[in-house]
């Protein structure tokens, strides 16, 4: 048993700097924390698990995730990070080289997470982080209904802060849903799938 340790903390807290240094607006740490254990927590039941960051940034969110994988992970874990603006996924993809990951593949994705979502085979994703464009959360939850598996969780930041559309909360009180909000400083929608697929 270890979590993160000095070295970890030292590194996700400069991804948090940079991130606010290069304009994007990063994941409280109460969110990082909370997002942590979600994924460890499904990756230490389950021996592979495909989780995906949407709306990766530089890779703040996407190290803890790492991370949370890194410790939990009882097979072959992978992460996919998406990320639509250039820029930001090329320093992405070298701050995830930073982090010395053995057990965990990683890839970053340039590209929208709306077309990433639609050309994935249906419930092959185990966990999902969403934090993109709010106006796109409905539809995000629309799609992550056919790709995640059952007992798949999709988390969607900004639950709160500034408040996502109210179809998003229609639609996870609905359909294969068990969701509730996380009441961090910016709130974390968490989405159970509870049926369907296998």
């Amino acid at each position: 048993m270890r979590g993160p340790d000095a070295d970890f903390m030292a590194y996700a807290e400069s991804l948090r700097r940079r991130s606010l240094e290069v304009g994007v607006h990063p994941i409280g740490v109460d969110d990082a924390l909370v997002l942590y254990a979600l994924v460890f927590a499904y990756a230490a039941r389950k021996r592979d698990v495909l989780a995906l960051d949407l709306g990766a940034g530089i890779g703040y969110s996407t190290a803890w995730m790492a991370r949370a994988l890194e410790e939990g992970c009882r097979g072959r874990c992978t992460l996919v990070a998406v990320e639509r603006e250039p820029r930001r996924a090329s320093m992405l993809a070298e701050n995830l080289r930073g982090l010395g990951l053995r057990r965990v593949e990683y890839r970053v994705v340039e590209g929208d997470a709306e077309a990433y979502l639609g050309g994935l085979a249906g419930c092959t994703v185990d966990i999902a982080f969403v934090d993109v464009r709010k106006e796109s959360y409905p539809r995000i939850m629309l799609a992550l209904a056919d790709k995640l598996v059952s007992g798949g969780i999709a988390i969607f930041h900004n639950a709160l802060v500034p408040s996502p559309p109210p179809e998003l909360y229609d639609l996870a009180s609905a359909g294969p849903w068990a969701s509730t909000v996380v009441p961090t400083g910016l709130g974390m929608l968490v989405a159970v799938k509870t049926r369907g697929c296998g």
